[in-house]
Order: C-alpha cells, then sequence, then structure tokens
C-alpha cells in the first residue's frame, strides 16, 4: 500500500513540476495511489481467504466420516 500512494505521489509531484500546477496534480495522484494500494491490500486479502477456504481440512463437504482420523481426536482431557 505504501509502494503504490509513494509512487502516485512521485508521478504527482513529477507532473506538477512540469506543468507548473502545484500542488494539485500531487494531491490527485496522492489519492490514486492510496486507492490503488487499498485495492492491492484488498485483492490480497480475498485471495488469502480463498486460499484457506480451498485448503481448510475441518470444512464439511458433505462426508460422513469418524473424527477417528482427525489429529486431534485421540487426545486425552
Amino acid at each position: 500500500m505504501l509502494v503504490a500512494t509513494m509512487v502516485g505521489a512521485l508521478i504527482g509531484y513529477g507532473l506538477d513540476k512540469l506543468f507548473g500546477t502545484e500542488p494539485w496534480l500531487l494531491v490527485l495522484f496522492l489519492l490514486f495511489g492510496g486507492a490503488a494500494g487499498c485495492l492491492n491490500v484488498y485483492r490480497a486479502a480475498m485471495l488469502a481467504q480463498q486460499d484457506e477456504e480451498e485448503n481448510d481440512p475441518d470444512e464439511d463437504d458433505g462426508d460422513k466420516t469418524s473424527n477417528d482420523d482427525h489429529p486431534q481426536s485421540n487426545r486425552k482431557l
């Protein structure tokens, strides 16, 4: 998230210097970079959640198996 924000700020700063519009393009591209960073974090979280759901061994998929195969089912309390 930080990298996208910094890239946006640098692009905005450079365009402001080029066109003499300080600080408007810096602010605009800083916001665009922050939004892109948030979108990247959201996508990564959704991908991690998807991977976790696919690899979850405790997920009930309709099999009626006993808990004898589960490593914690034989624990003594």
